[in-house]
């Protein structure tokens, strides 16, 4: 069946041609590659379109510079999106995503703004070291467009080695997304199964960190989900805050029931009443 789509996409044309080059592609057919290049140049929109998403589907390591320049570089402007889902789409299946990342990276360097900013989601999508690297630098770019994309990946980030970055933004004063940084690290500290020290560290950073009492609200579910006698202490210093004083209470209350009496922590709650 592959063979016989391949050797129809040759001949075909219009709604036939776009239907095969979608079979192409969910059926990775890597032999149709050169079809798929000259489709992906057709005048009509919706058969660049599937060409890239089937390019997205189909190419190797060895060919993933085409799909980075149709991102960058793209010859529709109208096709820009389409390239980047697809070299998302190929760069995500690649075995060796440093390598991958790294390609994207050195072509990040000569791209205008926009194609930086796509780029930098799909390095946000693969992940790894030289994804974090990169979208941690782009964060603290002088770029406005760049530092929001850039800190929008890093807050969504999906492994704990973003917290050093984030915690670095949310302490730059210089920077307009120092809350959105915050969030992402609070975030981190309660999502990810963390040793207990690393938690309360993270927790602490935040408090000292933190100038709005909305994120240190966001502090009060983490206190209470894993007890322990230093969360208890963040929660006493969170019922000094006028705001938090009730909310902050009720949790300190919950922990010292949880982690079972104690002279340590019967002394603190006494700033409680």
């Amino acid at each position: 069946m592959d063979h016989e789509i391949e050797a129809r996409l040759d001949r075909a044309t219009g709604k036939e041609r776009e239907i095969l080059i979608e079979l192409a592609g969910r059926r990775r057919i890597a032999a149709a590659q050169s079809e798929l290049l000259e489709a992906a140049d057709d005048s009509d929109a919706a058969i660049r379109s599937a060409a890239l998403a089937a390019l997205g589907r189909t190419v190797g390591a060895d060919d993933l510079a085409i799909l980075i320049t149709r991102a960058v570089s793209p010859r529709y402007v109208a096709d820009a999106q389409a390239a980047e889902i697809a070299l998302q789409l190929a760069c995500v299946r690649m075995r060796d995503r440093e390598a991958c990342a790294r390609l994207l990276v050195s072509a990040m360097s000569s791209a205008d703004i926009g194609a930086k900013s796509a780029v930098l989601r799909v390095l946000g999508a693969m992940g790894g070291a030289t994804a974090l690297q990169a979208v941690g630098t782009a964060a603290k770019d002088p770029n406005p467009k760049l530092q929001d994309t850039a800190s929008r990946l890093l807050g969504q980030w999906m492994t704990v080695d973003a917290a050093p970055m984030l915690l670095n933004l949310a302490n730059s004063r210089a920077s307009r997304y120092e809350i959105r940084a915050l969030r992402g690290y609070i975030r981190i500290a309660r999502q990810f199964d963390l040793p207990i020290e690393q938690r309360v560290s993270m927790c602490r950073d935040a408090l000292r960190t933190a100038r709005r009492t909305a994120e240190k609200r966001l502090l009060l579910p983490i206190l209470e989900k894993y007890p322990d006698i230093q969360m208890l202490e963040m929660a006493v210093d969170l019922a000094k805050v006028p705001a938090l004083k009730d909310d902050a209470s009720r949790v300190a209350l919950v922990i010292a029931r949880k982690i079972g009496s104690s002279l340590e922590y019967e002394a603190a709650l006494v700033d409680l009443h």
